[in-house]
């Protein structure tokens, strides 16, 4: 299930996602993909943030990907 970044960070295993995404993100963004929000920092650990933040990023798990069987 697809989470916003504010439940995330109520639970360990989501900080540590949410974490990881951003790291994943400012490697993208630092190899010449272009930013999905407004640059107000050089810092591209905000950048990312904050795309995170608007809801122009999403994280996925595995999961995600393999579907939950109780939805079928």
């Amino acid at each position: 299930m697809e989470q916003d970044a504010r439940k995330m960070l109520e639970t360990h295993r989501g900080r540590y996602l949410l974490v990881n995404s951003i790291s994943q993100r400012v490697k993208a963004l630092q190899s010449g993909y272009k930013p999905l929000v407004p640059r107000g920092s050089n810092d591209l650990d905000v950048v990312a943030t904050e795309e995170i933040r608007q809801d122009k990023l999403r994280v996925r798990t595995l999961e995600d990907e393999k579907g939950n069987p109780d939805e079928s």
